[in-house]
């Protein structure tokens, strides 16, 4: 498959579906904030112009399965909303899938400790991404939890 088929616009995998539709939304939000377009989507501003490349973007960032949520949509923030309608999962299964994977985070499953943070924030920003915020004091305890016999000292000092 050419990278051309493969990647959209920035290398943006084009959206396929809810499985990559929260990687696909940042990135994609990101793009449209870079070229200061997201205020049409965000704001209700209306500006042709602005508009017309905003709503071209999201459409070129999809797969064809997806086009039937923006076939009809007259402006980038109709586009946006129908795809988030269609593919955001706000659902107790999907918050119980990402808080299982997030409990489960282990610093002996990473190939470093960057890694493991990294996946910790992820998980942590997914789930408040679908109004289920984890508390801060949590996610300390989640990845002080998860850290191998080796980092006890940390641990014991941080609960002193």
């Amino acid at each position: 498959m050419s990278e051309e088929k493969e990647n959209g616009i920035c290398g943006i995998k084009k959206l396929k579906g809810s499985s990559d539709y929260p990687n696909w939304k940042f990135l994609v939000r990101n793009y449209l904030e870079n070229k200061n377009w997201w205020e049409v989507i965000s704001k209700d501003v209306v500006n042709a112009d602005i508009d017309r490349k905003a709503r071209t973007t999201i459409c070129l960032l999809l797969e064809p399965e997806c086009f039937t949520h923006v076939y009809n949509a007259k402006t980038a923030k109709e586009a946006w909303n129908n795809l988030k309608n269609a593919y955001e999962d706000k659902g107790w299964g999907r918050r119980i899938h990402i808080q299982r994977e997030l409990f489960n985070c282990k610093l002996e499953n990473f190939n470093s400790m960057e890694s493991y943070i990294s996946k910790v924030t992820y998980l942590a920003q997914q789930l408040d991404d679908i109004d289920a915020k984890i508390q801060e004091n949590w996610l300390i305890s989640i990845l002080l939890g998860g850290l191998t016999a080796e980092y006890s000292p940390l641990i014991s000092w941080w609960l002193i």
